[in-house]
């Protein structure tokens, strides 16, 4: 092989040499995007498997306790409401007694939690005198006998058969790329040991072209 030759092949392994790196490196991205999506896939499941749910115990017609996930007409017959807390202007807050139309809404069982964790609403006790109702006293829910807070296993079943879809997919598509990536490195390796012999026959042609007589 020639000089001329011999530099033009160079000149093709170094460009197949950055193109498999350039692969490599898109690879590795790909990889890396895979393991961040692995990771939200796992925070979603282990939040569903450790999302709580409040209930309140109510007592039936028969005299039974049972614990029942809380809606208002729940609270009502354990002489409790549920009421708002605003902020006012000066960072002072203030208690707001829902309206009827807004008193329908914690009929859900999940706004009413989602509001009580972000501490927009308070559990009080009540009583009627005359037919109008009397509030009293905030009730803890993490000590009052009244309340009951759980994990919701409801949705247990369906997170952990998602996360399982969702695990097994990305995990063969992070094994292919694995894969596309050893097929990378090995063909890299190729060019580069050709890339080592071109550099010797290229120093041997520069050597016997050019030595001077000694």
């Amino acid at each position: 092989m020639g000089l001329a030759s011999s530099q033009a092949r160079m000149l093709l392994l170094v460009g197949r040499k950055s193109d498999l790196e350039y692969r490599g490196q898109m690879i590795n991205q790909r990889r890396m995007n895979i393991a961040w999506q692995t990771e939200r896939v796992a925070k979603e499941y282990t939040d569903k498997m450790s999302n709580m749910k409040l209930e309140v115990k109510s007592v039936n017609a028969d005299g039974i306790t049972t614990n029942q996930v809380i809606k208002s007409s729940f609270l009502h017959a354990s002489n409790m409401a549920a009421v708002y807390i605003e902020k006012n202007a000066d960072g002072t807050y203030k208690e707001v007694l829902p309206t009827a139309a807004e008193g329908s809404s914690f009929d859900n069982s999940a706004r009413i939690k989602a509001l009580y964790d972000a501490g927009l609403i308070k559990f009080v006790e009540y009583s009627l005198s005359g037919g109008t109702p009397v509030y009293g006293n905030e009730v803890n829910v993490t000590t009052s006998p009244k309340f009951n807070y759980t994990y919701d296993t409801s949705d247990d079943a369906t997170a952990s058969a998602k996360y399982e879809f969702e695990s097994a997919r990305l995990q063969t598509q992070d094994k292919q790329l694995e894969i596309e990536l050893k097929n990378v490195d090995t063909q890299h390796n190729a060019v580069q040991t050709e890339i080592d012999a071109v550099k010797k026959v290229i120093e041997k042609n520069i050597e016997s072209s050019f030595k001077t007589f000694g």
